[in-house]
Protein backbone atom coordinates (compact mmCIF):
# COMPACT_ATOMS: atom_id res chain seq x y z
CA UNK A 1 0.00 0.00 0.00
CA UNK A 2 1.33 3.39 -1.07
CA UNK A 3 -1.14 6.28 -0.75
CA UNK A 4 -0.77 10.05 -0.95
CA UNK A 5 -3.69 12.49 -0.78
CA UNK A 6 -6.14 9.65 -1.34
CA UNK A 7 -4.38 8.44 -4.50
CA UNK A 8 -2.89 4.93 -4.64
CA UNK A 9 0.50 4.37 -6.24
CA UNK A 10 2.30 1.21 -7.28
CA UNK A 11 5.71 2.82 -6.87
CA UNK A 12 7.33 4.71 -3.99
CA UNK A 13 9.71 6.24 -6.50
CA UNK A 14 6.82 7.81 -8.39
CA UNK A 15 4.89 8.81 -5.27
CA UNK A 16 7.90 10.48 -3.63
CA UNK A 17 9.04 11.93 -6.97
CA UNK A 18 12.56 10.59 -6.57
CA UNK A 19 14.81 12.16 -9.20
CA UNK A 20 18.33 11.43 -10.38
CA UNK A 21 21.01 12.58 -7.98
CA UNK A 22 21.19 12.40 -4.18
CA UNK A 23 18.16 11.67 -2.00
CA UNK A 24 18.54 11.49 1.79
CA UNK A 25 16.34 9.53 4.18
CA UNK A 26 16.02 10.63 7.80
CA UNK A 27 13.90 9.95 10.88
CA UNK A 28 12.77 6.74 12.55
CA UNK A 29 12.99 3.05 11.76
CA UNK A 30 12.15 1.82 8.29
CA UNK A 31 14.67 3.86 6.32
CA UNK A 32 16.58 0.82 5.07
CA UNK A 33 13.37 -0.89 3.94
CA UNK A 34 12.18 2.22 2.11
CA UNK A 35 15.58 2.65 0.44
CA UNK A 36 15.63 -0.99 -0.64
CA UNK A 37 12.14 -0.74 -2.10
CA UNK A 38 13.01 2.39 -4.08
CA UNK A 39 16.33 0.97 -5.31
CA UNK A 40 14.53 -2.11 -6.64
CA UNK A 41 11.92 0.02 -8.42
CA UNK A 42 14.47 2.17 -10.23
CA UNK A 43 15.64 0.80 -13.56
CA UNK A 44 18.75 2.99 -13.76
CA UNK A 45 21.97 2.56 -11.80
CA UNK A 46 21.63 3.01 -8.01
CA UNK A 47 24.17 3.40 -5.21
CA UNK A 48 23.00 2.93 -1.62
CA UNK A 49 25.24 4.58 0.96
CA UNK A 50 25.22 6.41 4.29
CA UNK A 51 26.54 9.47 6.06
CA UNK A 52 26.00 7.70 9.41
CA UNK A 53 25.78 3.91 9.59
CA UNK A 54 23.91 1.15 7.78
CA UNK A 55 23.86 -2.61 8.11
CA UNK A 56 26.38 -4.23 5.81
CA UNK A 57 25.10 -6.42 2.97
CA UNK A 58 27.13 -9.43 1.88
CA UNK A 59 28.72 -7.42 -0.92
CA UNK A 60 29.75 -3.77 -0.77
CA UNK A 61 32.47 -1.48 -2.13
CA UNK A 62 34.66 1.09 -0.42
CA UNK A 63 36.51 2.83 -3.24
CA UNK A 64 35.63 4.62 -6.45
CA UNK A 65 37.35 2.23 -8.87
CA UNK A 66 35.65 -0.88 -7.49
CA UNK A 67 32.29 0.89 -7.43
CA UNK A 68 32.71 1.99 -11.06
CA UNK A 69 33.49 -1.54 -12.17
CA UNK A 70 30.67 -3.09 -10.15
CA UNK A 71 27.96 -0.74 -11.42
CA UNK A 72 28.66 -1.90 -14.98
CA UNK A 73 27.18 -5.32 -14.21
CA UNK A 74 24.99 -4.66 -11.15
CA UNK A 75 22.31 -2.02 -11.29
CA UNK A 76 22.28 -1.64 -7.46
CA UNK A 77 25.42 -1.52 -5.30
CA UNK A 78 26.21 -0.48 -1.73
CA UNK A 79 29.18 1.73 -0.88
CA UNK A 80 30.69 2.03 2.60
CA UNK A 81 33.51 1.15 4.97
CA UNK A 82 33.22 -1.74 7.41
CA UNK A 83 33.20 -0.22 10.91
CA UNK A 84 32.45 -3.41 12.86
CA UNK A 85 29.30 -4.98 14.27
CA UNK A 86 28.13 -5.79 10.73
CA UNK A 87 27.79 -2.08 9.94
CA UNK A 88 29.11 0.29 7.32
CA UNK A 89 30.06 3.95 7.62
CA UNK A 90 30.62 6.46 4.84
CA UNK A 91 33.53 5.57 2.55
CA UNK A 92 33.05 8.11 -0.24
CA UNK A 93 31.20 11.44 -0.18
CA UNK A 94 27.85 10.94 -1.93
CA UNK A 95 28.43 13.83 -4.36
CA UNK A 96 31.49 11.95 -5.69
CA UNK A 97 29.29 8.92 -6.36
CA UNK A 98 27.06 10.97 -8.68
CA UNK A 99 29.69 10.48 -11.39
CA UNK A 100 29.24 6.71 -11.05
CA UNK A 101 25.48 6.10 -10.79
CA UNK A 102 22.25 7.89 -11.69
CA UNK A 103 20.60 7.65 -8.27
CA UNK A 104 22.34 7.98 -4.89
CA UNK A 105 20.14 6.91 -1.95
CA UNK A 106 21.59 7.98 1.40
CA UNK A 107 20.66 6.86 4.89
CA UNK A 108 21.48 10.12 6.65
CA UNK A 109 20.17 9.60 10.17
CA UNK A 110 20.36 6.92 12.85
CA UNK A 111 17.42 5.68 14.91
CA UNK A 112 18.53 2.36 16.39
CA UNK A 113 15.60 0.79 14.53
CA UNK A 114 13.05 2.64 16.66
CA UNK A 115 10.03 4.15 14.88
CA UNK A 116 10.36 7.74 16.08
CA UNK A 117 13.15 10.16 16.99
CA UNK A 118 14.15 13.74 17.63
CA UNK A 119 17.47 14.65 16.01
CA UNK A 120 20.49 15.87 17.95
CA UNK A 121 21.96 19.25 17.06
CA UNK A 122 24.43 17.56 14.69
CA UNK A 123 21.75 15.44 13.00
CA UNK A 124 20.78 14.56 10.37
CA UNK A 125 23.97 14.41 8.31
CA UNK A 126 22.71 15.72 4.98
CA UNK A 127 25.35 15.33 2.24
CA UNK A 128 26.62 18.00 -0.11
CA UNK A 129 24.57 18.14 -3.30
CA UNK A 130 21.45 16.64 -1.73
CA UNK A 131 18.33 17.14 -3.88
CA UNK A 132 15.55 15.76 -1.67
CA UNK A 133 15.08 14.79 1.98
CA UNK A 134 12.46 12.23 3.03
CA UNK A 135 11.41 11.99 6.69
CA UNK A 136 10.21 8.57 7.88
CA UNK A 137 8.32 7.47 10.97
CA UNK A 138 6.63 4.22 11.95
CA UNK A 139 2.92 4.07 12.80
CA UNK A 140 3.90 1.51 15.47
CA UNK A 141 5.02 4.47 17.61
CA UNK A 142 1.38 5.44 18.14
CA UNK A 143 -0.09 4.73 21.60
CA UNK A 144 3.22 3.46 22.93
CA UNK A 145 5.45 5.01 25.60
CA UNK A 146 8.11 7.47 24.52
CA UNK A 147 10.79 5.55 26.40
CA UNK A 148 9.93 2.35 24.50
CA UNK A 149 9.67 3.59 20.93
CA UNK A 150 11.70 6.79 20.58
CA UNK A 151 15.39 7.14 19.85
CA UNK A 152 16.67 9.95 22.10
CA UNK A 153 13.65 9.48 24.36
CA UNK A 154 14.45 12.28 26.80
CA UNK A 155 14.84 14.81 23.99
CA UNK A 156 11.63 13.55 22.40
CA UNK A 157 9.74 13.93 25.67
CA UNK A 158 11.04 17.48 26.07
CA UNK A 159 10.07 18.34 22.49
CA UNK A 160 6.55 17.00 23.08
CA UNK A 161 6.28 18.52 26.57
CA UNK A 162 5.66 15.07 28.02
CA UNK A 163 7.22 12.58 30.41
CA UNK A 164 9.20 9.70 28.90
CA UNK A 165 6.64 7.25 30.33
CA UNK A 166 3.71 8.92 28.58
CA UNK A 167 2.34 7.54 25.33
CA UNK A 168 2.72 9.06 21.89
CA UNK A 169 -0.54 10.24 20.33
CA UNK A 170 -1.65 11.42 16.89
CA UNK A 171 -0.83 15.07 17.57
CA UNK A 172 2.64 14.12 18.84
CA UNK A 173 3.53 12.30 15.63
CA UNK A 174 2.21 15.18 13.53
CA UNK A 175 4.26 17.64 15.58
CA UNK A 176 7.44 15.64 15.00
CA UNK A 177 6.74 15.38 11.26
CA UNK A 178 6.05 19.12 11.06
CA UNK A 179 8.68 20.64 13.30
CA UNK A 180 11.42 18.24 14.47
CA UNK A 181 13.45 18.49 11.24
CA UNK A 182 14.12 21.38 8.87
CA UNK A 183 14.22 21.33 5.06
CA UNK A 184 12.05 18.23 4.68
CA UNK A 185 10.53 17.72 1.22
CA UNK A 186 8.09 14.95 2.13
CA UNK A 187 7.28 12.50 4.92
CA UNK A 188 6.37 8.82 5.07
CA UNK A 189 4.31 7.05 7.69
CA UNK A 190 5.59 3.50 7.39
CA UNK A 191 4.43 0.04 8.59
CA UNK A 192 0.75 0.78 7.93
CA UNK A 193 -0.33 -2.83 7.60
CA UNK A 194 -4.02 -2.93 8.60
CA UNK A 195 -7.20 -0.84 8.61
CA UNK A 196 -6.63 0.48 12.13
CA UNK A 197 -3.14 1.68 11.20
CA UNK A 198 -4.47 3.26 8.02
CA UNK A 199 -7.24 5.15 9.78
CA UNK A 200 -4.76 6.41 12.37
CA UNK A 201 -2.36 7.49 9.62
CA UNK A 202 -5.20 9.42 7.97
CA UNK A 203 -5.89 11.20 11.26
CA UNK A 204 -2.21 12.14 11.54
CA UNK A 205 -2.23 13.43 7.96
CA UNK A 206 -4.92 15.99 8.86
CA UNK A 207 -2.35 17.79 11.03
CA UNK A 208 0.73 17.47 8.80
CA UNK A 209 1.77 20.51 6.76
CA UNK A 210 3.84 18.76 4.09
CA UNK A 211 3.41 16.05 1.48
CA UNK A 212 2.69 12.83 3.37
CA UNK A 213 2.83 9.28 2.05
CA UNK A 214 1.13 6.40 3.85
CA UNK A 215 3.01 3.19 3.24
CA UNK A 216 2.65 -0.43 4.31
CA UNK A 217 2.93 -4.06 3.28
CA UNK A 218 6.21 -3.62 1.41
CA UNK A 219 7.17 -7.28 2.02
CA UNK A 220 10.83 -6.89 1.08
Amino acid sequence: MIICNGVSYSSLTECLEIQKGITSFVGGGGKSTIIKKISEEIKNSVIVTTTTHIYAPKLYYNNVDDAKNAIKSEHIITVGNNCGNNKLEMAIEPYVLESIADFILVEADGSRRLPLKIPATNEPVIPRGNKKTVLICGIDALNNRIIDICHRAEETAKFLNKDIYEKVDIIDIAKILNFAYSNIDCAVINKVDNDIDYNNALKISEYVNKKLVICGGLNI
